[in-house]
């Protein structure tokens, strides 16, 4: 049910945000009077990507709209392990990994870059949705990087929308150190303000890259 409430709000958050394709206008949704409700949509789920088209059905003065949304969730980055010994074991859990289609050796960063080449290039998405645990831990290098990768891709093609997982805020030896009765997510604040602010500004394009 969680997950399912989670999914539902980054759909909302990006309904909010994307702009649709109308050929003539170019208009954003927000504030346009061309609501998503109600709507038509089709899901098609690839081995590494899920592409959401939402379509506004239109009400015979509105002209009827259309939008394609990429999602990538749990790319589990890590470039480097800098906040040992706490990052050591989520950093390495990825470390060894091979593609799952041609068996052949690959880094989650050279997949994720992939990805968002494709979505912004030939698959011209209009909002890409970054669905949590992009880094395997809150790090400023890591998540400098993506931010950088996401700018280079995406930047005036594609609207950003970004929601953090639990493994984006969480730095695990920390939390297990520190919890003293503290709640499960007592990281959470304090990492979507500081370290994992920049990922949350490219969805207004506030962002630049190489932010910290």
């Amino acid at each position: 049910e969680r997950e399912v409430a989670l999914r539902s709000a980054l759909l909302r958050a990006a309904a909010d945000r994307v702009r649709f394709r109308s050929g003539a206008t170019g208009a954003s949704a927000r504030g346009s009077g061309n609501s998503l409700a109600p709507y038509e949509r089709s899901h098609v789920f690839t081995r590494n990507s899920s592409i959401l088209t939402l379509g506004s059905k239109g009400d015979g003065v509105a002209p009827r709209r259309r939008a394609r949304l990429f999602h990538i969730t749990d790319s589990h980055l890590c470039l480097t392990n800098d906040r040992p010994p706490d990052s050591t074991r989520m950093c390495n859990a990825f470390r060894s990994t091979r593609h799952e289609t041609t068996g052949l050796r690959t880094t989650p960063a050279k997949e994720f870059e992939a990805a968002l080449d494709w979505a912004c290039g030939e698959g011209a998405v209009d909002a890409v949705l970054i669905g949590g645990d992009l880094v395997s831990f809150p790090s400023a290098q890591g998540v400098s990087w993506a931010v950088s990768a996401v700018s280079k891709a995406c930047l005036g093609k594609a609207q950003i929308v970004f929601t953090s997982g639990n493994h984006d805020w969480m730095l695990e030896g920390q939390a297990l150190r520190e919890a003293r009765g503290r709640p499960y997510d007592w990281q959470r604040e304090v990492n979507l303000k500081g370290v994992l602010a920049p990922l949350l500004q490219l969805g207004d394009g506030s962002a630049t890259a190489g932010q910290q």
